[in-house]
């Protein structure tokens, strides 16, 4: 990816104070029980049933116009609406591999629990980026750096985080279509803790580190 303006080693989430609450790991192993699945969807390896879920994904074109082979060259934050397609949530917008891998695990959480993913937070302008910033303070990414401002970046609403349910399958699931909570987002992570935060994976890895 071109146009992504300077990178270091040093994470824009560096806190003065240890994170505190539940990993993902922990989350995890909890005590509650994983939503049930249909007898269909168990007979099948879960390999091939998040291929067959990506593959309707594509073939019912759910985000109408959106062009995965689109190159981003913009810089962080001044993406163009070339660059960007919009969600099923009108306001909220990914750059186009980021969106359409969306799309597919979007797909596949409406199979298992009957309605959309709800965000409260994607893609970010540098104005905004740095309007978050003045009223956050050091709970805010450095503008410029974060990956809201490539469109790489997603934040889950409390209706997903705060049932362990849904969060759970988000988690074991989401990573199959390229979407994780970071590193840095988890306890112990060198930001502040962020369960509610996803990134696209791959597309990360082209402009940044993983970490």
């Amino acid at each position: 990816m071109a146009g992504h303006g300077a990178s270091s080693d040093r994470s824009p989430f560096d806190l003065d104070q240890s994170p505190t609450g539940p990993s993902t790991l922990e989350v995890l192993n909890n005590s509650v029980a994983a939503p049930a699945t249909s007898e269909g969807i168990a007979a099948a390896p879960r390999v091939m049933r998040e291929a067959a879920a990506a593959s309707r994904t594509m073939d019912r074109e759910p985000l109408p116009g959106c062009d995965a082979s689109v190159e981003v060259t913009s810089s962080n934050g001044k993406l163009t609406a070339a660059e960007l397609c919009e969600l099923w949530d009108s306001g909220d917008r990914l750059q186009p591999r980021a969106a359409v891998a969306l799309s597919a695990l979007n797909e596949a959480f409406k199979a298992e629990f009957g309605r959309d993913l709800t965000l409260v937070a994607s893609y970010r302008s540098l104005g905004a980026q740095h309007s978050i910033k003045a009223s956050r303070g050091f709970l805010a990414a450095q503008p410029g750096y974060s990956m809201h401002g490539w469109g790489l970046a997603i934040d889950l609403s409390s209706q997903e985080t705060g049932n362990p349910d849904v969060y759970k399958w988000i988690v074991r699931n989401g990573a199959a279509y390229g979407w994780e909570n970071p590193p840095w987002a988890q306890r112990g992570g060198s930001g502040k803790y962020e369960p509610w935060h996803f990134e696209y994976r791959p597309g990360v890895e082209e402009v940044s580190t993983w970490h």
